[in-house]
């Protein structure tokens, strides 16, 4: 199980690198991991040319935006490696936000 709190649910959001271009929830998403990622295999991946798709790493959550969605993104596949962390969830922008509004205020 991985948890974040209703203030780290707020920074997540407040936060995505891709706020100015991912227009679609449903194909904006985080990876949330329970401890950061592995540098040297976020390094590795972030040598290869997923374009369109994008990725960003910030502390324990990986944003991406995969404007033609996720089932064919080989970069979705890529940042599935336990390399990366041993396990982890992935959730659209959609859920992330209602996710947040359920928690309500700090």
């Amino acid at each position: 199980v991985i948890v974040r709190t209703a203030p780290e649910l707020a920074d997540i959001a407040a936060n995505s690198p891709f706020a100015d271009v991912a227009t679609d929830g449903a194909r904006h998403f985080v990876v949330f991991l329970p401890s950061e990622p592995d540098a040297a295999a976020l390094a590795e991946l972030a040598d290869q040319d997923f374009a369109p798709d994008r990725f960003s790493a910030r502390g324990r959550e990986i944003y991406a935006w995969c404007p033609n969605g996720m089932r064919d993104s080989s970069m979705m596949r890529a940042l599935a490696d336990p390399r990366l962390a041993a396990t982890g969830t992935v959730r659209n922008w959609n859920t992330v936000t209602k996710l947040l509004a359920l928690a309500g205020p700090d």
